[in-house]
């Protein structure tokens, strides 16, 4: 560490050293071992995971999409944007599942995992329709993953938000998520009994995506998918039935000193 870290007084050839000057560069050194700043000490991060997700309600008369919003809040005049930027080569519109959570310290963004589960059991409750057996998730490039900061000082304004993740127009095919039959039946220790099937669906996994973010600032996590407006051949009138969705979010945050 230099000692302009220290102290203002700098002592050299040339320039005249007093007491005075150095009982006040010592007193500086020990206020600094007393009290140790942050800024010197070399940052460590620890890992720390948040899981969200639910189960699509399956009332087939009341047709909720909880917890699915439209992209367009037709009740804002200011902003009726919810997202930025979406795109989704659908004549249907987009609906999202959106989750959000805040520190009160500055933290990184590390990983993002979404899982977007489905069963090839006969009868399954979540599988995209009109696929027969044996069941595989379709490909398709109508999924968004949107991650957002709000604006410090207007966080319910959306069009100040900070997009710092827009991932569109990818294929699932590489996501894909399916499992390997079992040589045998496993044992039954539960009741009821699984009634079979075997995971399936999507995983769509961001590594190293190293956003920071501000103390305070509200994050955004954003699932995006077709809404039932027309209805269309791969995703059927209710999209958001067709899986279960889970989101496993890992953060990095600093080692706090007392």
């Amino acid at each position: 560490m230099s000692i302009r870290y220290i102290t203002h007084q700098q002592f050299s050839d040339g320039t005249t050293i007093d007491g005075n000057r150095l009982e006040e560069a010592l007193q500086k050194l020990e206020e600094l071992s007393d009290g140790v700043p942050l800024s010197a000490v070399k940052t460590r991060f620890t890992q720390s995971q948040l899981v969200f997700g639910f189960s699509p309600i399956l009332d087939t008369a009341a047709a909720r999409r909880d917890p699915y919003f439209p992209i367009v809040n037709t009740g804002s005049v200011k902003n009726p944007f919810r997202y930025k930027g979406t795109q989704a080569n659908t004549s249907t519109g987009l609906i999202g599942w959106e989750t959000s959570t805040t520190f009160d310290h500055p933290v990184i963004i590390h990983n993002l995992t979404y899982a977007m589960l489905q069963d090839d059991a006969a009868g399954a409750p979540y599988q995209m329709p009109g696929i027969s057996a044996p069941y595989l998730p379709p490909n398709t490039d109508q999924v968004e993953v949107h991650v957002y900061v709000d604006s410090e000082y207007a966080p319910s304004d959306r069009s100040q938000s900070d997009m710092e993740i827009h991932k569109q127009g990818f294929s699932t095919d590489a996501w894909l998520l399916t499992s390997t039959a079992l040589s045998g039946a496993p044992t039954t220790v539960m009741s009821p009994a699984y009634p079979g099937g075997n995971a399936s669906g999507w995983f769509i996994n961001l590594q190293d995506v190293n956003i920071p973010v501000r103390a305070f600032g509200r994050i955004r996590l954003v699932l995006l998918i077709p809404d039932e407006s027309g209805s269309t051949v791969l995703w059927g009138t209710q999209p958001w039935r067709n899986f279960a969705p889970t989101l496993t979010a890992t953060f990095l945050e600093p080692l706090r000193y007392a």
